[in-house]
């Protein structure tokens, strides 16, 4: 629906589905960060970013919890805050998330 441009009912459907893993699998779980990661982004570039950085905070601590510090999922929700943080405006934190984003992800590429 947000690739059509139904930006509401895509927000809608983000946050519905958000709800529905949370009472399905829990607060802490890797489907529950993804749906976090997907609607975060997608509030981002909406530009609700006092919506849409919120998420992706909640998914970048789940998956730091559940799947370590040094994690593939761990290093796209850092990417995904600092484009967030970017697009803010914010550039000392998003050059902060990208870089610890690279780092783990250099480990991966080697």
């Amino acid at each position: 629906l947000y690739s059509l441009g139904d930006f509401a009912d895509a927000r809608r459907q983000g946050e519905q589905g958000l709800g529905i893993f949370r009472e399905i699998y829990g607060e802490k779980h890797p489907q529950t960060a993804a749906m976090l990661s997907r609607l975060g982004a997608q509030l981002v570039c909406m530009g609700d970013y006092a919506k849409g950085r919120p998420c992706l905070e909640q998914a970048l601590a789940i998956n730091k919890e559940i799947r370590g510090q040094d994690h593939e999922e761990t290093a796209t929700s850092l990417t995904h805050l600092g484009i967030s943080l970017a697009m803010e405006g914010q550039w000392k934190g998003a050059g902060q998330a990208i870089d610890e984003a690279r780092q783990i992800n250099r480990q991966y590429l080697a």
